[in-house]
This record gives C-alpha cells, sequence and structure tokens, in this order.
C-alpha cells in the first residue's frame, strides 16, 4: 500500500497511549466523522491506526515514566492513489506522469485509428486520478486534525517540501558529526556538542504560543479555496526570530551566537484565523516581513474575512535538549572575573559558537542527534 512519512514532534504527551487514544476516539465522536481508531500493544510500543475510507494514518509509539512519544507518523492510501504524489505541504494531490508521455506511448503501441480512443481514455484517467487523489488528501486532513485536537498542539502534518529538505540536511551532518564536551571543544575547532539549552538575557516569545524561547520559526499558509469545509492551504513564507542562548553539559557551558545558522525544529503549536482575527503582533510581523508585496497586503486588507491564513509554529526552549555544530571563538565575557594572576586591565573571555564560512553553525533537537556517549 502507497504510504509517506509524516513530520511528527518527539517530545513526550503527558498520558499513556490509551489515554491518547480515547482522546483521539472522543474528538472523532464530537466531530461526526466515521473514523475507527485502534491501538494494539507490541513489544516495542504501540500502534495507532486511524481509518477512514481506506485510508490510514499509523503511529508508532513508545511510552515511559507516564509519558508517550510518538517515535514514526506515516499516511498510508489506497493502490487507487498510487499514481499521485503530493505537490508541496497541504495541497491537492496530482498526478506523477506527464499527458505528452502517455501520448507519445500512445502512439507508438496503437495504430491510428485508436490514438483518438487511447487519448480520451488517458484524460478520462487523469480526472479520475485528481478527483481520487483530492479526495484522498482532504480525508488525511481529517485525520490529522483528530491527532492535534486531542492534545491541542498540531503533532502530525505533512512535510514541506524546502523545510524537509533542509531539515535532513542538517539532521545528517549532525548525526555523522563526532560528539565531544563543552570543555573539550577546542578554541578554532567545528566539533558537536549537545546538552540542555538554557536562555541568555534576551529572550524570545513566540507569536503562536506565546512561550518564551530562543528561538521560533513560522509557517505561513494561505487558504486557496475551500471544499466541503476543508481548506487548500499554500504555503507562502517561513518567518523566523531568534537569540543568542548557551548550551549546559556535565563539563560546562558555552556560548551559542545563532546569527547564520542553520536551524532544524519541528512544529508542535498551529493557529487558523481569516486576517482580521490575527492578533495584532502577529500580523504585524507577517506585514512587515516580505512576505507579501504591497498590492497582496491591500488586497487582504480590503476583505479581510475572506482571507484565511493558517500559521505553524516550531521553537527552542529552555531547558531543551539541542545538538549544535559550530565553530569556537573565544569572546569578551561581560560577567567573568578575571582569574588570578591575569594582567591589569585584561578582559575576561568566554567560548562561544558561531557560524563561519567554511563551518557553517548547525543547530537541531532531532533526538537522532543527541547521541548521549562522547
Amino acid at each position: 500500500m502507497p504510504s509517506v512519512a509524516l513530520v511528527h514532534r518527539k517530545r513526550p504527551l503527558p498520558m499513556s497511549a490509551e489515554r491518547y487514544t480515547e482522546l483521539v476516539a472522543t474528538a472523532a465522536r464530537e466531530r461526526g466523522l466515521a473514523v475507527e481508531v485502534a491501538m494494539e500493544r507490541r513489544d516495542e510500543g504501540a500502534l495507532l491506526r486511524l481509518t477512514r475510507s481506506r485510508l490510514s494514518i499509523e503511529l508508532r509509539l513508545s511510552e515511559g515514566e507516564g509519558v508517550t512519544v510518538i517515535e514514526t507518523a506515516a499516511l498510508r492510501w489506497p493502490r487507487a492513489a498510487a499514481l499521485m504524489r503530493r505537490d508541496g505541504p497541504d495541497t491537492r494531490l496530482i498526478p506523477t506522469v506527464s499527458m505528452a508521455a502517455l501520448f507519445t506511448v500512445s502512439v507508438l503501441l496503437f495504430i491510428a485509428p485508436l490514438v483518438t480512443a487511447a487519448v480520451v481514455l488517458v484524460n478520462v484517467g487523469f480526472l479520475w486520478a485528481a478527483v481520487s487523489g483530492r479526495r484522498t488528501h482532504l480525508l488525511s486532513m481529517e485525520l490529522l486534525e483528530l491527532l492535534g485536537s486531542a492534545n491541542g498542539q498540531a503533532l502530525v502534518r505533512f512535510p514541506i517540501d524546502t523545510e524537509d529538505d533542509a531539515a535532513r540536511a542538517i539532521d545528517g551532518r549532525l548525526r555523522a558529526a563526532a560528539r565531544v564536551s563543552v570543555a573539550t571543544h577546542a578554541l578554532d575547532e567545528s566539533r558537536k556538542i549537545v546538552g540542555a539549552l538554557r536562555r541568555d538575557e534576551a529572550e524570545v516569545h513566540a507569536l503562536v504560543s506565546g512561550r518564551p524561547c530562543v528561538y521560533y520559526e513560522l509557517y505561513v499558509f494561505e487558504s486557496r479555496r475551500r471544499w466541503r469545509g476543508w481548506d487548500e492551504w499554500e504555503h507562502v513564507g517561513t518567518l523566523r526570530q531568534r537569540a543568542p542562548f548557551f548550551v549546559e553539559d556535565d563539563s560546562g557551558r558555552v556560548r551559542v551566537n545563532p546569527t547564520g545558522a542553520r536551524i532544524s525544529t519541528l512544529t508542535d503549536a498551529a493557529c487558523t484565523h481569516t486576517w482580521d482575527q490575527i492578533p495584532a503582533p502577529l500580523r504585524a510581523m507577517i506585514e512587515h516581513s516580505g512576505v507579501y508585496s504591497e498590492s497582496a497586503l491591500r488586497e487582504r486588507r480590503a476583505r479581510p474575512n475572506k482571507v484565511r491564513l493558517r500559521i505553524e509554529e516550531g521553537a527552542l526552549e529552555e531547558g531543551e535538549r539541542v545538538a549544535v555544530l559550530g565553530h569556537a571563538i573565544d569572546e569578551p565575557d561581560p560577567d567573568g572575573v578575571l582569574e588570578l594572576g591575569g594582567y591589569r586591565g585584561q578582559t575576561p573571555e568566554r567560548r562561544c559558537l558561531v557560524h563561519a564560512d567554511r563551518a557553517p553553525l548547525l543547530i537541531s533537537d532531532n533526538p537522532s542527534c543527541l547521541n548521549e556517549r562522547i
């Protein structure tokens, strides 16, 4: 059966797998959806499956100390949709084989009197595939909404093509890098450290969830059309804000200056509003970010209750374990105390990881990058 891997937030849910399954089933009943929700125990954890009209989402769950973690998530659909692929995040499914290629094959394989019939059949096939793919996508969005409604967060979603590729590249390099401790990260070297994130003096507040953090990114989607109450979303831009922070392990702490860094984090909060309902700070950031041109902004302000936006948020929070691969320099430490024997007037220094042309700064909270042993 065709399938596609889904993006999921690998953070603990404060409940058992049974409780999460009950919440998902309750959300389905409250929405009047004919969804079969089933969970089965396995040696390595549990498998939660949501099924509707032969379309299913499967989550592999692990449990420990009263929490549940989503290990993997996949969407599976009928063989009828095998000729379809996604075109970006949360958009309609489209055929993978071009009309020109099929027409050429038809001409080569059929004699002239049958060419017309073959072309007609191809067109009918494309129409059927588009309708089937469109319905498959909308049903899958209903199931994804259920998973989030049970916990109030955007737990699982389709990946954004560009985001997915960039995140894979960042996480791949971090997984391959050998880990060192903070204390042994030598000056002018680019090495990987893993530890708990601690904020510096500056604090950022994520605009969707309002939570304090040191970095957040917002994926902005706009509804292009609605079908039976469901939106077809198009990714229009990504907004980011960041602040310096520290990474702390058993050997010490190091400051990280995220300017120029490539950061991988998954979304775990979201909101959907019409243009006039967007909170003022969030709308101001969208308007001044360059996501929309001035003419596009005027058009949306002219019909604010007709434009629907969905904003998905990912963040790096205080206490979260992160992996950082960066170039080490020494910088003045405004809070430092000069060691005994230091020269008068000498400025105390501290180690800092920065982005360099030959050694890009990479940051991720993906658990696969957090190898615990040095």
